[in-house]
């Protein structure tokens, strides 16, 4: 007979509920609703927002350019369901990783790269908002 404490059946739960990212994060607002909730991850701000992948990606695109970031890489996978871009400002590193959620829901995870061991997760919440709002 096996039996678990109820810790452990609660971490379960919030694993499952926040999709074991280590947080939770809101819907995709509807149309004319403010910037959705972020969250933070170890090295970022991850959401998830309206519209398909490459639709995100276009304004993602767009945000970078206007924060003068410059595009070094931008990969596409899992038949148009996944795309990253990186970028690079100074000696700063951005990476925007979107993967296709639901239809017309992208979770979008940025990365704000200082130095090797040094994330600005305000940064990437920063250009988060703006690829929300974009």
């Amino acid at each position: 007979m096996r039996t678990t404490s109820w810790a452990t059946g609660l971490l379960a739960a919030f694993l499952a509920f926040t999709g074991a990212t280590g947080c939770a994060t809101s819907s995709a607002p509807g149309p004319g609703a403010g910037a959705p909730a972020s969250g933070y991850t170890d090295r970022g701000a991850v959401s998830h927002l309206a519209g398909t992948v490459p639709d995100v990606a276009e304004r993602a695109e767009k945000v970078l350019r206007s924060q003068g970031i410059t595009i070094a890489t931008s990969m596409a996978g899992g038949a148009g369901y996944s795309r990253v871009l990186e970028g690079v400002k100074g000696g700063a590193t951005v990476r925007i990783t979107m993967t296709r959620e639901a239809p017309d829901v992208t979770r979008v995870e940025v990365l704000a790269q200082k130095k090797p061991t040094e994330w600005d997760k305000g940064y990437a919440n920063k250009l988060l908002q703006d690829i929300a709002r974009a």
